[in-house]
């Protein structure tokens, strides 16, 4: 990630001249972290709804401001272990974390979780503890609050997409759990539609004609792919 841009840059660039208090949206995956810190985000993004950081060599969450409204945390392919009771402090409404990818080898670090009370899908897919003997069973029972753990509840139904349920504030679904795919450029596939360029970013790599979703700088795009 030696050419990444930084992630304080990379917030500037997503603001497009908006004061933080407005941005109810922000993405900085594949931007570059400042020594495994979160750096550019404070308390002035009081309105923000939905977060991701992904593969931006987080190692901390120590310095994540506190976000009243946030409902949707994006942390995938980080290099995070701990430090997760910071969640429940500064991001007491969380409904959807995504941590797959990440440090998290044992129960003891995902109890934090236990203080994110409106919290309903985790996901912790390629993380060490997955591991672990009735990973899924140990972590139902550790996080009752919860529905979906790894896009699955406890009977194996899958997780509804997101923008098919208003409780779950109208996000489309964007989750690494399911996918390892990076689409190279959205350019390719809805030329005209973007205005500038953006970096790879991962995306849902759905079967023949299902909807693959694709996230511009700041805004929601979709498009139906057709996978033959």
């Amino acid at each position: 990630m030696g050419g990444a841009m930084e992630m304080k840059k990379r917030i500037n660039l997503e603001l497009r001249n908006r004061a933080p208090e407005k941005v109810t949206e922000l993405v900085l995956d594949n931007c570059r972290s400042s020594n495994g810190e979160i750096e550019g985000l404070n308390d002035s993004f009081k309105e923000l709804e939905f977060l991701s950081m992904a593969n931006v060599e987080l190692t901390s969450l120590a310095k994540l401001p506190t976000l009243s409204k946030l409902r949707k945390l994006e942390l995938s392919d980080n290099v995070i272990s701990g430090g997760l009771e910071v969640l429940a402090e500064r991001c007491p409404n969380l409904t959807y974390l995504n941590l797959s990818g990440n440090k998290i080898k044992d129960l003891g670090t995902v109890e934090a979780l236990q203080n994110l009370k409106n919290l309903k899908s985790l996901d912790l897919f390629n993380c060490e503890i997955t591991n672990l003997e009735d990973y899924r069973d140990s972590i139902f029972e550790l996080l009752q609050q919860i529905t979906y753990l790894d896009g699955f509840d406890q009977e194996d139904n899958e997780a509804p997409d997101s923008e098919d349920d208003d409780d779950e504030g109208n996000f489309p679904k964007y989750s690494m759990a399911r996918s390892s795919v990076l689409c190279s450029s959205a350019f390719d596939l809805i030329p005209g539609v973007l205005t500038e360029a953006v970096p790879p970013f991962p995306c849902c790599y759905p079967t023949a004609n299902e909807t693959c979703r694709y996230r511009s700088v700041s805004v929601w795009l979709q498009t139906s792919l057709s996978v033959s």
